[in-house]
């Protein structure tokens, strides 16, 4: 299997205790090549536990003769529709993949609503919410709204 190379941009809790530590975990699948973060504390931090690349500015990351990245980007994918749509046509035009990760995705509850959803047994959704309760009974509680054929 062919390791998947990765960038990780910023190194506060998400890019370091969550993405860093997760892929830091599947060294079989994933290598972490480089990071990008304005602090130098957290480049210091992340050379010494992840002995990768660092940059103080993400665009020498763009730099790097080994370019030509797909991107999982956090949310929000950009700060206006207009620039999620440069993002949108720059993968097209490029062939790689632009995909916002989603933590719950593939989570049981998640999944389910998901079954349902293709099941086409419930209607149509239009809106799906999912809140997660630890104090509750249910660890999950799922609402969905369906579209229903207005009667005149």
């Amino acid at each position: 299997m062919k390791k998947i190379r990765v960038a990780i941009i910023g190194q506060g809790r998400s890019g370091r205790d969550i993405h860093a530590n997760s892929l830091s975990q599947m060294k079989e699948q994933y290598e972490i090549v480089a990071v990008a973060d304005m602090l130098e504390e957290r480049l210091e931090r992340a050379k010494k536990e992840l002995n990768c690349d660092v940059y103080r500015d993400y665009k020498d990351l763009f730099k790097r003769n080994d370019r030509g990245f797909h991107v999982l980007s956090e949310k929000p994918l950009a700060r206006t529709a207009h620039e999620v749509d440069i993002l949108i046509d720059k993968a097209m035009k490029t062939g790689k993949l632009l995909a916002i990760f989603q933590q719950s995705r593939y989570a049981p509850a998640y999944r389910q609503v998901q079954e349902n959803i293709k099941s086409s047994v419930i209607g149509q959704v239009v809106q799906v919410n999912i809140a997660y309760n630890n104090f509750a009974r249910r660890s999950w509680i799922a609402r969905i709204r369906l579209e229903m054929p207005r009667t005149t």
